[in-house]
């Protein structure tokens, strides 16, 4: 009760009278990514995704959407099919997004499975095939594979 009758900007206002952070640290979030770690590369391509705390910037999140799915994070792998598929910060490509579908589907990931298998019915049989060898190679390589043409 108390919180609907301060309203959010009085609340606001009290934390930081308190020394209470109300915005997150992008800082410690961005060190731990570029140390890294895929959870926070992972959270930093979400916030630049949806600009909560910076400045919407789609490239930025598929950037770091890449970095964390390159180590085999799934819900980057997803993120970053997403953003192939939409052509948002990169250019569309339904291979690309295909693979990093078809990845994480690999590792159990139900919604990205769902989603390799409704772009499957849209693709040629080679688009299919060249998605699924880019997705070997980079199990293989555990590094981003693409072909001359992408």
């Amino acid at each position: 009760m108390r919180c609907k009758l301060l309203g959010c900007a009085a609340i606001v206002a009290l934390l930081l009278a308190s020394g209470c952070s109300v915005v997150p640290d992008l800082t410690k979030l961005r060190e731990r990514a570029e140390q890294g770690e895929v959870k926070a590369q992972n959270s930093l391509g979400l916030r630049y995704y949806h600009g909560t705390w910076v400045r919407a910037d789609k490239t930025a999140a598929a950037i770091w959407f890449r970095k964390a799915a390159e180590q085999g994070y799934l819900k980057a792998q997803f993120n970053l099919g997403l953003c192939y598929y939409k052509g948002e910060g990169v250019v569309a490509d339904v291979i690309e997004a295909y693979k990093w579908f078809y990845l994480a589907g690999l590792a159990g990931d139900e919604p990205a499975s769902a989603e390799h298998l409704k772009l499957a019915k849209v693709m040629t049989a080679e688009q299919v095939a060249e998605a699924q060898l880019r997705a070997k190679q980079c199990l293989q390589t555990k590094a981003p594979v693409q072909s001359a043409k992408s």
